[in-house]
């Protein structure tokens, strides 16, 4: 890719606001082109997103197309997130090992943002569960066996965040091509200062079973 003659033009370090003319220019109208489906992300990681998006196309004309291909073989993948299995054992199966696989979510300061996107995107799922009574009510206090005086108040938090983590963690497994989650493990640790805050990470490895389809 050329130089910009542009010597304040931020273009090579995807920093948008200091774009030169032309390169803001062509960004807007490489946007308006694609149309690409990033509502998965907020505003910020949208635009992150976009601008690497862009400088690729940029250096690689076909890279637009190995993209959205590689996006649309994602989302047959995602489609099978839903039949992934997890166990915090092993499975009675021959399987072949992917690798770990990873999700942390956090509700506390830049980073709640993240738990506020997923809970809008589960909150149907979530409210199902609800009413099917496979999660505690609301204002409920849950977990105390495990943390004491500490969980008081979130149980509700603590239930939706471990939920919507295991939901995550599987559509991974299913972009890896992988049938199950093994050896599941999960670490929670609260702000002492703020018991409402949390932040959970959740790890296991994905397998992909012998005899499983294609």
């Amino acid at each position: 890719m050329a130089e910009c003659k542009v010597d304040s033009c931020t273009f090579k370090n995807s920093m948008m606001s200091t774009f030169c003319t032309k390169h803001q220019q062509d960004f807007v109208k490489w946007q308006k082109r694609h149309r690409l489906d990033l509502s998965h992300l907020g505003f910020t990681e949208k635009i992150t997103e976009e601008l690497r998006i862009f400088k690729e196309t940029v250096e690689n004309p076909n890279y637009i197309r190995e993209y959205t291909e590689k996006k649309e073989q994602e989302k047959k993948r995602l489609s099978l997130a839903s039949d992934v299995v997890v166990t915090t054992g092993d499975i009675a199966a021959d399987y072949d090992i992917i690798g770990p696989v990873y999700f942390s979510l956090n509700n506390s300061g830049i980073f709640s943002n993240q738990y506020t996107r997923l809970v809008s995107e589960y909150t149907e799922k979530i409210q199902q569960l609800t009413r099917d009574g496979l999660r505690s009510q609301p204002h409920k206090m849950d977990w105390g066996f495990l943390y004491g005086e500490l969980s008081f108040g979130l149980g509700n938090y603590f239930d939706n965040a471990f939920y919507m983590s295991t939901e995550e963690i599987k559509k991974k497994t299913a972009i890896l091509g992988g049938d199950a989650i093994i050896f599941l493990r999960q670490d929670i640790d609260l702000d002492t200062n703020h018991f409402q805050k949390f932040y959970l990470q959740m790890y296991g490895t994905a397998v992909k079973c012998r005899n499983s389809h294609d």
